[in-house]
C-alpha cells in the first residue's frame, strides 16, 4: 500500500511540474507570421492587433525576426543588445518575436511597426509566466505594458535603441497574456510552466482510500 502511495503521489505532483517551457522563436524559421505556439506539453494560440489599419493589401502580424541579420533597415535591433538601465550586461539574441509593420503583403523583410499594437498568448491551460526579455521599447510613448485575463497591468517597460530587460516578477495562475506595444519593440525568452496540479495525484488517493476503507469494512 505504501509503495502505491508513493506512486499516486508522483503522478500527481511531476505532471504539471513536466509542462515548462521557454519560447525563444529559434525553432521557427526567420520571417514566420506565428499563429501558435508549442512547447514542454503547452500551446497558446497568438493573436495579433495592429494600432492602425492595414492598407495595400499589407498585413500586421506576429513575426519571427532574426536579430543576427536584421532587415528592413532595422538595426536597432541587431544583437548583441546592450543592456536598459537598472540591467546588467548585453543579450546575445537570435530569434525574436515582433510586430510587423505592414510591407505591401510581404513579410520577406520585416521591421518591428513603429505604430505599435499587441501581440496575445493564450494557453491551453492555466500558467505561471516566470519572465521574458523584452527589446527596443524606447519610451516616450512607445513603452510596453502587459496585461492579463485577471486584470494584472505592468508599470511601463522601457528599453532605448539597441537596449534590453528583463521581466521577472512572475504572473501566477493565469490564461491570456497580452504584451502592448506603444510603437516598435521585440520579445523573446517567454518563460511558462504549467500551474501544478495536484488535483490529480489527490484524487487517486482519495480513491485508495475509499479502496482501503471498503476492505476493512470487508473484512469486519
Amino acid at each position: 500500500m505504501k509503495q502505491i502511495l508513493a506512486i499516486a503521489l508522483a503522478i500527481g505532483f511531476s505532471t504539471g511540474a513536466a509542462r515548462a517551457a521557454v519560447f525563444d522563436f529559434e525553432a521557427f524559421a526567420t520571417n514566420t507570421a506565428i499563429n501558435s505556439i508549442t512547447g514542454g506539453g503547452l500551446t497558446a494560440t497568438v493573436v495579433t492587433d495592429s494600432n492602425r489599419a492595414v492598407a495595400n493589401g499589407g498585413t500586421n502580424q506576429a513575426v519571427v525576426f532574426d536579430t543576427l541579420n536584421p532587415t528592413g533597415n532595422d538595426n536597432d535591433l541587431a544583437s548583441p543588445f546592450a543592456p536598459a538601465p537598472g540591467f546588467s550586461g548585453p543579450l546575445n539574441a537570435s530569434k525574436i518575436l515582433i510586430i510587423a509593420g505592414p510591407q505591401n503583403g510581404n513579410l520577406s523583410l520585416p521591421d518591428d511597426d513603429a505604430q505599435g499594437g499587441t501581440i496575445t498568448f493564450t494557453f491551453d491551460r492555466k500558467v505561471n509566466v516566470l519572465g521574458f526579455d523584452y527589446l527596443d521599447t524606447e519610451g516616450n510613448g512607445n513603452e510596453l505594458f502587459v496585461s492579463t485575463d485577471l486584470g494584472f497591468l505592468s508599470t511601463a517597460l522601457v528599453a532605448g535603441d539597441g537596449q534590453y530587460g528583463s521581466f521577472s516578477t512572475p504572473l501566477l495562475g493565469i490564461q491570456s497574456l497580452t504584451f502592448a506595444f506603444g510603437g516598435s519593440g521585440g520579445l523573446d525568452n517567454l518563460n511558462v510552466q504549467a500551474v501544478p496540479l495536484p488535483a490529480a495525484g489527490l484524487l487517486l488517493l482519495s480513491s485508495l482510500g475509499a479502496l482501503g476503507l471498503f476492505r476493512r469494512r470487508a473484512r469486519a
